[in-house]
Parts: structure tokens; sequence; C-alpha cells
């Protein structure tokens, strides 16, 4: 009984946590029509919100043949010549989660891989990728590294829902979905 109380406390802390964040999200991204600025906003509310390393953000681009995911934003990322900024469905982390539509959480990550901020380059901890979704449709990846646990997105992922936000309330799904984009 204890046990099921706790999870459910656990849980209950986990909604309020997505419910605020949504909504402080929303507010800050409201009134903003340009993509590529809506994009970086996001990712760096998301960034913030989850106390993330690093964060991008791929839009899924279903218009061309070779149905990319192209970089539109990003979060204290510093681009590498062994990272792409375009990415094919199945390719990486961030084209398998395009694919396949479900979260991937990465933990023990090589002593390689490494977040650069202006006093430290260190190994994050774990990366979480994860879909962005409406109405079953692909709108974007995105991914974000960290030096503590990221707890609420590791929960999130372990929901098995496959969309991370409610895109259709928010201005980012509205200005990706629009013609003008």
């Amino acid at each position: 009984m204890t046990r099921t109380l706790k999870q459910n406390r656990e849980e209950n802390e986990l909604r309020e946590w997505l419910s605020e964040g949504l909504s402080q999200f929303s507010k800050d991204l409201s009134g903003e029509n340009d993509l590529q600025k809506l994009t970086e906003k996001a990712v760096s509310f998301i960034g913030h919100y989850v106390n993330a390393g690093h964060g991008v953000i791929y839009l899924y681009d279903d218009e061309n043949e070779a149905h990319l995911l192209n970089l539109m934003g990003s979060y204290m990322f510093t681009e590498r010549a062994n990272l792409s900024a375009h990415y094919k469905l199945g390719e990486g982390a961030i084209g398998q989660v395009a694919l396949e539509r479900k979260c991937i959480l990465l933990t023990d990550i090589p002593k390689e891989k490494k977040i650069t901020t202006g006093t430290t380059s260190a190994t994050p901890l774990n990366t979480f990728t994860f879909p962005l979704i409406y109405e079953d449709v692909l709108c974007a990846v995105v991914e974000f590294s960290s030096y503590e646990p990221l707890r609420h997105l590791h929960n999130v992922s372990l929901t098995n829902q496959p969309t991370f936000l409610p895109l259709s309330s928010t201005p980012l799904y509205k200005v990706i979905k629009s013609p003008d984009s």
C-alpha cells in the first residue's frame, strides 16, 4: 500500500510538472511566428526546464523525397565535425526516434563524448531523445544531454507515450504546420 501511495504521488508530481511546463512553454512562445526563432526559444525553454547541458531540435521535412530531419534550434550546442545538421529516418538516435516514434534514453555515455561550456568540457550522464507528434504526424525530434539524471524526462519515457508535448495547443505546432514556414 505504501508503494502504491508513493507511486501515485510521483505520478501526480510528474503530471503537475508537465502541466506547469506546458503552460509556461505556451506562454513563452505565444506571439512568435518566425520558425527559426520559435524553435530556438522552444529548445532553450525545455533545456532550462529540464536542466539539460545540451539540446537540439530537428524538424521533420516530409515534403521532400529524402524525408530529412533538419537542425532548426539548439541549446548550449557546439557543432562538431562528426555531428550532422541533417538526419535521415533511422540514422543515429535522432533518425531512429523519428522512424520508431518512441523515446530513447541513453546512459553510460562513452567518455570521449563531451558537453562543452565556457569553463569545462565533460561527458554527459545521459541523453534523452523524443519525438514531437501531433495527430499521428511527426513534427520534430528533440534531444537533450545532461550531467545529471533527466529524472522527469526518464519518467515520461517510462509512460511509453510517444507524444511528449500536446503540440496542438502550442505556437510551435501552428508555425511548423503553417504553409508559409
